[in-house]
């Protein structure tokens, strides 16, 4: 259990480095943003249908996912900047807009 709890902290801390570096590095930023194209997905949730976006990285997979919790972001888009990092390193990226929020806008 330790492997894993290792690689949460790694792949967290990685995040966090690249979310930061590209929000306040124009380099970075176009970098890692400006070739991104995700995937619109719909997913059930009861009797609604919501809304997200899926980054995949080429190849067949089997590959590793990182699901992506925007917390009360109210418009919280489609995360170039994450999805081309993720998946340009091998990752699925999975953008989940909850409900009320961003495209699953509340019924």
């Amino acid at each position: 259990m330790r492997l894993k709890s290792n690689m949460f902290v790694r792949l967290t801390f990685m995040a966090c480095a690249v979310f930061w570096l590209a929000a306040f590095d124009p380099a970075i930023r176009n970098a890692f943003g400006q070739s991104a194209r995700p995937e619109e997905v719909t997913f059930p949730s009861g009797d609604l249908v919501l809304h997200g976006f899926i980054y995949r990285p080429q190849g067949n997979g089997p590959h590793p996912a990182i699901l992506y919790n925007h917390g009360s972001e109210e418009k919280p888009g489609t995360k170039p900047t994450l999805g081309q990092f993720f998946s340009s390193n091998g990752y699925v990226f999975f953008l989940p807009h909850r409900r009320g929020h961003g495209r699953s806008l509340a019924v």
